[in-house]
């Protein structure tokens, strides 16, 4: 069910984000830095979503963030069976939150964002810009990883300075989206004391493997 205010949906980006987070922990643990990879990029988009819904909280962008996913779905239903139910479910929810159901005129991911700022294109890096051109630096950097098709992505070994860099990206983007959530969380002794070991962890394994490449 949808919630009726700015805080529901707040909770709601929290939540993913933890959920995402857990994952991307799991991912470390057995060693699956592809899924680490595709985990985080989601977390990127995840906290690009909740800083412009944030940002934006007087216009109430978050209503067009809800609303514009459901209008695509109802989009890609076509003309099946059910079609005209959800229809009349997407028309209640246009009612409900008090938008005009004709406020989509296109299907592109972040159009949603029109109804707040005017962008010459409507995709990622645009709104990434916005806020800093480096998150989608890094998003890029992470697609990169995933996608490249060629003979070395096949074959390179996960370095740790590889590692280290998908570990930094994790915490960097969970410090990013607790301190949008509340400043609080990133300053809690337990959470800093936890980076500040799995940074030193990190620095005596890429220490070890450089002991080993001397040797």
């Amino acid at each position: 069910m949808i919630t009726s205010d700015y805080n529901g949906i707040k909770n709601l980006f929290l939540k993913k984000h933890l959920d995402y987070l857990q994952k991307a922990l799991s991912c470390i643990l057995i060693e699956d830095y592809n899924g680490l990879a595709c985990k985080l990029r989601i977390m990127i988009e995840n906290y690009v979503c909740f800083y412009i819904i944030k940002k934006y909280k007087q216009k109430e962008i978050w209503k067009y963030w809800y609303l514009h996913g459901a209008y695509k779905a109802m989009k890609k239903i076509g003309n099946e069976p059910y079609h005209s139910r959800i229809k009349k479910d997407y028309e209640g929810l246009c009612d409900f939150l008090n938008i005009s159901c004709d406020c989509f005129d296109d299907q592109r991911p972040y159009s949603w964002i029109k109804n707040a700022v005017k962008l010459k294109n409507y995709n990622f890096k645009d709104v990434c810009k916005l806020i800093d051109i480096k998150i989608y630096n890094d998003f890029e950097a992470l697609s990169e990883y995933l996608h490249d098709n060629n003979y070395l992505s096949k074959t390179r070994i996960v370095w740790m300075e590889n590692l280290t860099y998908l570990i930094y990206i994790l915490y960097e983007y969970t410090d990013k989206m607790l301190m949008e959530i509340d400043k609080r969380y990133v300053k809690r002794n337990k959470y800093c004391e936890l980076k500040l070991e799995l940074l030193n962890i990190l620095n005596n394994c890429i220490n070890y493997k450089e002991d080993l490449d001397i040797e």
